[in-house]
């Protein structure tokens, strides 16, 4: 996987240790409560940096 190839050498040269992933791919096949929860999550997230 490609996220753990970024963890152990970019990230881990600059310094970076806290790396959360998060996966959004089933959105186009969630209903509308999951999807929901989904963009609330990504806002809640992007008002942390």
């Amino acid at each position: 996987m490609p996220t753990k190839r970024l963890r152990r050498g970019v990230f881990n040269i600059c310094g970076i240790t806290d790396v959360i992933y998060r996966r959004y791919f089933a959105v186009p096949f969630v209903g509308d409560k999951k999807r929901k929860f989904f963009l609330k999550d990504v806002e809640s997230t992007a008002n942390k940096i």
